[in-house]
């Protein structure tokens, strides 16, 4: 008797136990990573592989500053070495680890849209914009350091 009253619980929970399985399974595999076509298609909407291409200038731009005895046209040459598509390849990945199908198909769609295009726009303005922001703050709280370490009578030329 005390076999057949417990039978049923058994069934309902493992029932139970299923249902959410299942539930856990649709919701993990819901969430897809993105196809690299994807992610290259939010990439190029939102300008990334020309970041990309900026970062790098800016980088030949510095080495040139460092090293003015090199002839420009070693710059050019080695800039023509740099594929855009292989610096793609290397973030595509990155962009799967860490949005799902749903999350890029969501982004690609803003990025369609008139707001979307205006802040792929303005973004690189604002980003420079806040760049200058920060560096006048950093060298505002660097001469208070200085200020606050002279008033306790600590010697900035002491070395060691």
């Amino acid at each position: 008797m005390l076999a057949v009253t417990k039978y049923p619980y058994k069934m309902k929970k493992l029932v139970c136990t299923m249902l959410v399985c299942i539930f856990c399974a649709q919701t993990v595999f819901s969430q897809t990573e993105p196809t690299p076509e994807k992610v290259k298609e939010l990439m190029q909407l939102t300008g990334a592989a020309n970041l990309g291409i900026q970062m790098m200038n800016n980088m030949i731009g510095e080495f040139r500053t460092m090293l003015p005895h090199v002839d420009s046209t070693f710059w050019q040459d080695f800039a023509k070495e740099v594929k855009v598509d292989e610096m793609v390849d290397l973030v595509v990945p990155i962009y799967q680890k860490h949005f799902t199908s749903q999350d890029v198909d969501g982004l690609i769609a803003f990025y369609k849209t008139p707001l979307g295009r205006k802040t792929v726009a303005q973004l690189p303005l604002v980003t420079q914009e806040c760049y200058h922001a920060g560096q006048k703050y950093g060298e505002q709280l660097g001469k208070r350091v200085v200020e606050r370490l002279k008033a306790k009578g600590i010697d900035l030329e002491k070395k060691g």
